[in-house]
């Protein structure tokens, strides 16, 4: 489901769904369905998880906006026999680098490619073809696993693959500053055009965004289409009560045709934000 008619020009979207708790995960579905976007980055997913819906909330979410191609990446994890709602403790162990060759992010067509397990992390669901380059587990002490995925996303039409990182990151500033930092060294030597859209848990003139924009080269896609700064701040965290914008969407060697933070969709404690983007 391409949004638009306008040759090579696509809607990217990011979007904390919090596994649907706030309202439900048919509602966020149908809200996802609006935005039509080609690209929809997730964070706060389920698989199976003890909290929201148990079932793939990539694959029906992908499904619902009608992206074939879709990648999970699990945070956490839990046993069955430990969810909440079938009377157990509410426990969770952390999916780390090491255990990855059982959990790791795939590209999925329709198969769970999973264990019997919840799972908890971010994803992200596209129209056209993705090609999953890494999976970074980031650095944590306090807080809890943080992950990034990096893809390569090919559409018919475009020049060349976009890479395109989807990331949650922490909400302790220190663990979020080294996280950041494995991030910009993962990437420093990628060339051509990138993609970077996620919950970063922190402000536009934060040192960490800074950091990401200096090092890597990626501009700020609300600064760059916005007509007035306070377009560029617009809040998309929390519904219940907007102040402050920590969901973001970072570019380099793209052009912006457009950018919203969708604040009449209220279906997560998030707005989902969007942007029209070509390369």
């Amino acid at each position: 489901m391409k949004h638009t008619s306008q040759e090579n020009v696509v809607r990217v979207a990011s979007f904390n769904i919090r596994v649907g708790v706030d309202s439900s995960l048919a509602c966020v579905a149908s809200d996802l369905y609006s935005l039509k976007a080609d690209l929809t980055a997730f964070q706060e997913l389920g698989q199976h998880w003890s909290l929201g819906i148990s079932l793939n909330q990539c694959a029906y979410l992908a499904k619902a906006q009608g992206h074939m191609q879709y990648g999970f990446m699990p945070l956490l994890s839990r046993s069955w026999s430990m969810d909440p709602y079938q009377g157990g403790p509410f426990k969770f162990d952390m999916v780390l680098a090491s255990t990855q060759s059982s959990t790791q992010s795939s590209i999925q067509r329709g198969s769970e490619g999973f264990d019997n397990s919840g799972y908890y992390g971010i994803g992200l669901s596209a129209i056209g073809d993705l090609c999953l380059e890494q999976a970074l587990y980031l650095p944590y002490v306090a807080d809890e696993q943080r992950g990034a995925q990096v893809f390569l996303w090919s559409l018919q039409g475009m020049s060349q693959p976009l890479r395109v990182l989807n990331t949650h990151l922490s909400v302790d500033e220190t663990e979020r500053y080294a996280q950041v930092l494995v991030i910009t060294k993962y990437l420093r030597q990628s060339t051509g055009p990138l993609l970077m859209l996620g919950d970063f848990n922190d402000l536009p003139n934060s040192k960490s965004v800074q950091i990401l924009k200096t090092e890597l080269g990626l501009g700020n896609l609300a600064e760059s289409f916005a007509q007035s700064p306070e377009l560029a701040e617009e809040y998309s965290f929390s519904v219940k009560n907007p102040h402050c914008r920590i969901d973001h969407i970072l570019g380099r060697g793209l052009k912006v045709h457009n950018f919203e933070v969708a604040q009449h969709i209220k279906s997560s404690d998030h707005f989902p934000i969007w942007a029209d983007i070509s390369w």
